[in-house]
């Protein structure tokens, strides 16, 4: 990742960019979710299609779902 590329730490310390995908999982039954990053703007937007909401800042997810890991899959 280059130094000017915006970043944020998963729930292990990881950085975490443009183009990566993360992980996390809501609900009971348990739903797990792998959602790609994009950068819109000075933002970092974990893209979730098929959820609700379809796509969250990636600075407001840890408040929505709590633990979130970069995913290397």
């Amino acid at each position: 990742m280059a130094t000017d590329t915006l970043t944020r730490r998963d729930s292990d310390g990881t950085l975490v960019g443009p183009g990566d995908t993360v992980r996390f999982a809501y609900g009971i039954p348990t739903v797990t979710v792998h959602a790609k990053v994009v950068q819109v703007g000075n933002r970092l937007i974990a893209l979730t299609p098929g959820h609700n909401p379809e796509s969250c800042p990636l600075d407001r997810l840890r408040r929505a779902v709590g633990w979130w890991w970069k995913d290397d899959e």
